[in-house]
């Protein structure tokens, strides 16, 4: 979508820069799940109830 606003590719370090901060998201993201989860089998209530 960039691209096609700024008729340019970007640079090579920012794609690179937002791919690992999408990957430090989303690995975040699957351990608090995972967190909620062990905690609902421990104590029978996630993180939501």
């Amino acid at each position: 979508i960039v691209e096609g606003i700024r008729r340019k590719p970007i640079n090579v370090k920012y794609v690179s820069w937002i791919e690992a901060a999408g990957f430090v998201v989303l690995i975040g993201f699957m351990l608090l799940v995972t967190y909620s989860d062990i905690l609902r089998l421990v104590t029978g209530k996630g993180l939501g109830a």
